[in-house]
């Protein structure tokens, strides 16, 4: 996290301590991955680029390592959900409420319950 809070110099910067972490990281693919991205950017902010593809490189395959997916379940999932969710069922669905009262929602933190509704732009 810390690579991320400024871009680094070649007299402040990170490199050494990230590299000797990459060497203890042993076969850790997700602390490999999340360090090597660290060390891509601050060598990124150093110029020097040949050293940060390679870095990025190897965070990317040591992160795709870590993922397990399966493209027939995820048509499946897919095909269920087209399924569920016809034409029909749609239709039958009743209008909703007819009252003109407020609604109050209620919602976790970046659930999407705050979006602004471009129709309510203000004219003032």
């Amino acid at each position: 996290l810390r690579s991320a809070l400024a871009t680094w110099s070649p007299e402040n910067n990170h490199t050494e301590d990230l590299r000797n972490r990459l060497d203890k990281a042993g076969a850790n693919p997700r602390l490999t991955a999340a360090l090597g991205y660290a060390l891509a950017k601050e060598y990124e902010d150093l110029g020097e680029y040949d050293s940060s593809f390679a870095e990025l490189s190897r965070a990317a395959s040591a992160y795709r390592s870590t993922l397990s997916y399966d493209s027939d379940q995820e048509l499946a999932v897919h095909q269920d959900i087209r399924e569920g969710f016809t034409a029909d069922r749609f239709k039958a669905l009743s209008g909703g409420h007819q009252s003109d009262a407020p609604i109050f929602i209620v919602g976790m933190p970046r659930t999407g319950t705050t979006q602004t509704n471009v129709n309510s732009q203000r004219t003032d």
